[in-house]
Order: structure tokens, then C-alpha cells, then sequence
């Protein structure tokens, strides 16, 4: 089950010439350390002390009983899915750096 943090918009960057996008050199934070500009900043993996993690959980099975066929629109399956957020317990020190700058492309 992949899990990833819970913020996944887009990295901060400093619009200098005001057209919504992050080109012609312009400066952003790169919190995932990927080296590049991304409009997701989440980092795959579990997290570190104090990082708020989503896990997601998608369950089929087949229904207990076969009414299923008399509703219009329903399959002999059924599908269960529950999202949850979870902030890891800090039980090691978690290495706190501050976060990279990149410019745009």
C-alpha cells in the first residue's frame, strides 16, 4: 500500500513576471529535493518523525447476497474505499534542514 504526504499542490514559487507560471529563471522552494519545479510536492515513501501521511485503501468483494441483479446499475461486486490521514510519531529525531531553492525553466 503506497503511502504519500497529504499536500500534494504545487510547489511555492515567486512569480516575477505575473502570468500564473513558474518560467524565465524564476525562484522556487524545492521541498522534495527532486531538483525541479513540479505541480505535486509530495515525496513517495512513509515519511519521518512528524510527517502527515495519507494512506488509501480500496477493498472488492462480492456482495453477501445476489439482489444486485434485480437493481438497475448494480454489479455482483462491491467496492469499499476509506482514505485516512496519520502524522508519524517523532520516537527518532527527524533531520530538519531547510528547504532547497530551484529557478524555473
Amino acid at each position: 500500500m503506497p503511502a504519500s504526504p497529504t499536500w500534494r499542490g504545487p510547489k511555492d514559487f515567486t512569480d516575477v513576471n505575473g502570468n500564473g507560471a513558474c518560467d524565465n529563471g524564476e525562484p522556487f522552494e524545492d521541498v522534495n529535493a527532486n531538483g525541479s519545479w513540479d505541480a505535486d510536492r509530495a515525496a513517495a515513501g512513509f515519511g519521518g518523525a512528524r510527517d502527515a501521511v495519507l494512506y488509501s485503501v480500496t477493498v472488492n468483494y462480492p456482495r453477501a447476497f445476489p439482489l444486485a441483479k434485480f437493481i438497475p446499475g448494480q454489479t455482483d461486486d462491491f467496492t469499499l474505499r476509506t482514505q485516512t490521514v496519520l502524522r508519524n510519531q517523532p520516537y527518532g529525531l527527524q533531520e530538519v534542514s531547510p528547504p532547497a531553492t530551484g529557478n524555473c525553466a
